[in-house]
């Protein structure tokens, strides 16, 4: 399981946008606020999760 660190990630409003954005692209993931993170089920989408995330204007990190 890979982990992305999202910590501009403030609101409820934040998490949902992101949960849209990795639907969209169907990867499986879990979006953790309370800890800033985005748990991927699949190592092999990391790279195109982060872009995902980078697309709604957040900054992520490994």
């Amino acid at each position: 399981m890979a982990m992305i660190k999202v910590d501009d990630m403030h609101c409820i409003h934040c998490k949902m946008t992101i949960e849209k954005a990795l639907k969209r692209k169907r990867i499986n993931a879990e979006v953790d606020l309370e800890n800033k993170q985005v748990k991927l089920a699949d190592e092999a989408d990391k790279d195109k999760a982060l872009q995902a995330i980078k697309d709604c204007g957040f900054n992520p990190t490994i």
